[in-house]
């Protein structure tokens, strides 16, 4: 059994209707057990749109309460620098915006 001080990634990449579900239903799940999470989006600009606005909905839903940390991009690999990383700096930096 994981510490629940440790931080939560989710990492759920495409757009299919699985991970919208999971992205719409982690959040909750989170701030249930008082997780911090990040959303890990990554190469499609859709992806990490899902991840913004499930950050920016659990902030406005519990307020100072939310769990949401904001957003990462990881990199799985050499050295070289991912495709995602501009989707996701792009929105990590504007999550007070409205969706």
């Amino acid at each position: 059994m994981a510490d629940k001080d440790i931080l939560q990634l989710s990492w759920e990449y495409d757009t299919s209707a699985y991970t919208r579900t999971m992205i719409r239903d982690d959040p909750a799940l989170f701030h249930n057990y008082s997780l911090p999470w990040i959303g890990a989006g990554w190469r499609s600009v859709e992806n990490v749109k899902l991840w913004a606005d499930a950050v920016r909905s659990s902030r406005a839903r519990y307020g100072a309460a939310s769990t949401a940390q904001g957003l990462i991009c990881t990199n799985w690999g050499g050295g070289r620098i991912e495709p995602g990383v501009w989707p996701v700096a792009g929105a990590a930096w504007n999550l007070a915006a409205s969706p």
